[in-house]
């Protein structure tokens, strides 16, 4: 009777973690500034949080590459996009899903979330690998100096995130184009 009511605790614990983890994954979908939050104060030696935050981002499939400089200062977190082996992605879908639009917002976007989000990053660079190269490099400086204040006060406010960075750059073309006028792709 003891065995079988601890394989029914089991049994009941495991569905509850599957459970959770569906919940965790759904609200990933559902609303990702929340699920990026939960790594705020994240440090660039953190290599698990790290990679969850860029699977999270926009532009999370295509994660083929992260490279954390931890050795000395500046710290730098770099991604590399592109089409990893086992995706299901032609080459053509990568090619269109990154046109320059797409591409410029992406990594914007995805670049202060870094500067959000993980305290000790001083540089973040993020590249794409389509047919012409593209490669964004820029400091916690230039990305600070953009926003006009200190990008980590988005970790702990998920509304303002949403309507300063979101709404006020990511969604704003005008915005997209005087930061790349400023930092173009190379």
């Amino acid at each position: 009777m003891k065995r079988l009511i601890l394989v029914m605790c089991l049994i009941f614990s495991l569905f509850s973690v599957l459970a959770g983890c569906d919940s965790v994954l759904e609200k990933e979908k559902e609303d990702p500034i929340d699920a990026l939050i939960a790594y705020k104060d994240t440090y660039v030696g953190d290599a698990t949080a790290v990679s969850h935050i860029s699977y999270i981002l926009p532009a999370g499939e295509h994660v083929k590459t992260i490279s954390l400089q931890t050795n000395e200062t500046p710290y730098e977190i770099a991604i590399t996009y592109g089409i990893k082996e086992e995706a299901n992605v032609t080459e053509e879908t990568f090619e269109s899903d990154w046109n320059e639009n797409n591409t410029k917002k992406a990594l914007l976007n995805n670049a202060i979330a870094f500067f959000t989000l993980v305290n000790n990053v001083d540089v973040v660079t993020l590249s794409v690998e389509t047919t012409s190269p593209q490669l964004l490099t820029v400091t916690r400086e230039q990305i600070e100096e953009f926003v006009g204040k200190n990008v980590r006060e988005y970790a702990s406010d998920a509304e303002l995130w949403k309507e300063e960075i979101e709404e006020g750059i990511i969604n704003n073309d005008e915005k997209v184009k005087a930061f790349y006028t400023l930092h173009p792709l190379q």
